[in-house]
């Protein structure tokens, strides 16, 4: 399986029925205004932002990622169930100043191609072991992994152990507590996923906006559902920690307290997620919990020159007792 690592401003073969390839590098949104029953299609990639980053080949499909920086050991950040890689480039940026960091988007989000069904984390990690063999990132890594990406860190770190010198989980998904607990929180919604029926015909004009008009999709709406279909199965492949009971970890909770107004079915639920986490913090004898003070679950979007430092802190740890 070799590297066909696609160079900066290409488009995946496969997107949706929203776009279409009229020539290599070209990319064209179609608005649809009806006119007498008629679709006109409007040309607007010359207004389109250019594509950070580059694609990886891993077999099935391709991988949209970007690394920037350098310094050992690599940070390798996942996402949440929606989210996009778009949401970490702040954090990225910041710690790229003395490490190497990489962010992607799992098979079907934002720019990257859809994969190969059930979503599970084990299908989910194999193919990030791809990305990284393919483009020849070396490691040594600390997985970062917000939410769902949380299960992603997890199982990295059993499958390529001799390569993984931490992990980082921020209000991660946690294998004893059940997608259900997420239900209800429909007040907590990530700014970089709305917009999936807003109406809002806009064209893109930043990696941000156009990764929200990606996540928008049916391919990425497919591969939601997908995920969460499958978070149990997920769950059980991340259930075993005991491989990983002297690896560093960092664990970034939420401040339960950030709406002290919610009912008392918010308060059950918010006790269970702390406990999880501190749950999390405990795999490890090398574990170590720290409270988000005033973020909900979006803790790298409220905070992140604070969550940048903390990890920033995390990985100097790591260097200072190699």
């Amino acid at each position: 399986m070799g590297d066909r690592n696609v160079g900066r401003g290409r488009i995946p073969r496969m997107l949706n029925k929203n776009y279409k390839r009229i020539a290599p590098n070209t990319l064209v949104l179609v608005a649809c205004l009806t006119v007498a029953g008629y679709c006109i299609g409007q040309d607007y990639s010359k207004d389109l932002p250019e594509i950070p980053g580059t694609f990886i080949d891993v077999g099935t499909h391709r991988l949209h990622h970007r690394c920037v920086g350098s310094g050992a050991p690599t940070v390798v950040i996942d996402n949440g169930i929606a989210g996009s890689a778009t949401e970490w480039y702040e954090i990225q940026d910041l710690l790229s100043v003395e490490y190497r960091a990489c962010v992607y988007d799992r098979a079907g989000y934002a720019w990257s191609e859809p994969g190969p069904a059930p979503r599970t984390t084990e299908q989910i990690s194999d193919e990030l072991v791809a990305l990284l063999v393919n483009s020849n990132e070396p490691g040594p890594f600390v997985f970062v992994g917000h939410s769902f990406g949380g299960f992603t860190a997890l199982r990295m770190a059993t499958v390529m152990p001799d390569r993984v010198a931490g992990l980082v989980l921020v209000d991660s998904s946690s294998p004893g507590v059940s997608f259900e607990h997420l239900e209800g929180e429909k007040d907590i919604v990530n700014p970089i996923a709305m917009g999936a029926a807003s109406g809002n015909d806009k064209v893109p004009s930043t990696p941000q906006e156009m990764a929200r008009f990606l996540n928008s999709r049916r391919k990425a709406l497919f591969v939601q559902m997908d995920e969460i279909a499958n978070f149990e199965v997920s769950a059980q492949q991340v259930s075993d920690t005991s491989g990983i009971k002297n690896l560093p970890i960092l664990v970034v909770a939420r401040d339960s307290e950030v709406r002290p107004e919610s009912p008392a079915s918010h308060s059950a639920r918010e006790d269970a997620w702390r406990k999880a986490q501190v749950k999390l913090s405990e795999i490890s004898t090398r574990g170590e919990l720290l409270i988000a003070t005033g973020s909900d679950h979006f803790i790298h979007l409220r905070k992140p020159e604070w969550l940048a430092a903390s990890i920033q802190s995390f990985l100097k740890g790591l260097n200072d007792t190699q």
